[in-house]
This record gives structure tokens, C-alpha cells and sequence, in this order.
């Protein structure tokens, strides 16, 4: 809450990409983008406080701060999807990021490839069911003691559930971690093992 932090502004950005069809079920799409943007904002701990074991020797987590830098982004999109029939969709997408950065050696607790599987049940839009397993990593931190270290691989589980009451009105549920993986989203700071969300939502 005591951080300032300013907008990240894109000076430049291009795009370019394929969509097709290997068969009337599989189709793929290929996208190629690179980016230049201006005070690209990371997290790093702040310098001074000593982890041993997880536990920081204060007792408390070492504080994040923000700091900026002007990067050139590059990313390469893979993504395949099969149509099982006319309500079920599965597929697998893959993410790859290059970073080129004016001054900071690498794109702290920025993930630089990501893979998905996930699969979707569409029943006439009244039921919904979604799940997807994501698996995350070149992630980099750098700790309180101004050391670079490389975060554990991510592996993810989620499932969306939704159910229409009528027009404008239905029911969610959005459950993440269900492989209950303690990963640090920052150094210093894991996610909680399993969230789950319950809602209504109203549309127009």
C-alpha cells in the first residue's frame, strides 16, 4: 500500500499471425508480437532482510518494492484446439517471452514460458465447465541479499463452472490450485494452497 507506482506505457507494438485448419476438428493459430514499453514495472524484495529456510530473520516478509525498467518484448503463441463435438473443446497453448531490458540484468518474477492443456463443456450456454492445467516457468527473483535465483516451476490446476438461470442471470464457481502447490507468486510470498470462488452474475 506504501508503494507509487506510474503507468507502463507501450511506445510500439506489432503483431502478426496465422489461423488454420489441419482437419474440420483441429484447428491452430500461430501468433509472432514484439513490443517496446516504456517503465515496465517488477517487484523485487527489498535489500536487508536475510532469509534462512523460508522464515526471514525479522520474523516478517521481507517488503516488496517496484522498480522500472524499458524492455523490448517478444512473444511467441502456439496454440492447437480439437473440437470432440459440438459442446466439448480441448486443447494446449504454449507461450514463450524474450525480454530485453535497458538496465536490469532480468525480468524479476516474470515467467518466460508457460504451457496450458484445458479442456471446455458448452451445453447450449446454460452449462459450463472448464478446466485447464498450466504449467509456468524462467522465473527469476532477486532476494534481500541481492542474490539472483531462479523460482521452482509451476504447476497449476483450475476448474470454472457456470449455470444460467435465464437471460440475465447465472451462477459460478472458479476453483484454483487444485493441486494444492505452495509456489511463491514473489519471493518470500506463496500463494495460498487452494482458492475458490462462488458468485452470482448479473449481465445485460
Amino acid at each position: 500500500p506504501s508503494q507509487k507506482v506510474w503507468n507502463s506505457s507501450r511506445n510500439m507494438e506489432i503483431r502478426g499471425g496465422l489461423k488454420g485448419r489441419f482437419t474440420h476438428r483441429l484447428r491452430f493459430h500461430l501468433l509472432g508480437e514484439y513490443a517496446l514499453i516504456d517503465s515496465m514495472r517488477f517487484a523485487v524484495n527489498t535489500p536487508g532482510y536475510t532469509i534462512r529456510n523460508g522464515i526471514p530473520d525479522t520474523g516478517f516478509l521481507a517488503p516488496l518494492r517496484v522498480i522500472y525498467d524499458r524492455a523490448a518484448r517478444t512473444r511467441a503463441h502456439a496454440e492447437l484446439l480439437y473440437t470432440i463435438d459440438s459442446r466439448c473443446v480441448a486443447g494446449a497453448t504454449l507461450n514463450y517471452w524474450i525480454y530485453d531490458l535497458q538496465h536490469l540484468n532480468r525480468p524479476w518474477h516474470t515467467p518466460t514460458w508457460e504451457a496450458i492443456l484445458f479442456a471446455n463443456y458448452n451445453l447450449r450456454d446454460k452449462i459450463y465447465a472448464g478446466i485447464d492445467f498450466g504449467v509456468r516457468g524462467g522465473r527469476w527473483a532477486e532476494t534481500p541479499s541481492e542474490k539472483a535465483i531462479e523460482l521452482p516451476i509451476e504447476f497449476d490446476l483450475n476448474l470454472q463452472l457456470r449455470y444460467s438461470l435465464g437471460k440475465h442471470w447465472a451462477l459460478f464457481g472458479d476453483f484454483r490450485n487444485l493441486l494444492f502447490q505452495r509456489f511463491e507468486t514473489y519471493y518470500g510470498y506463496p500463494q495460498h494452497r487452494f482458492q475458490a470462488y462462488l458468485g452470482l452474475i448479473l449481465q445485460y
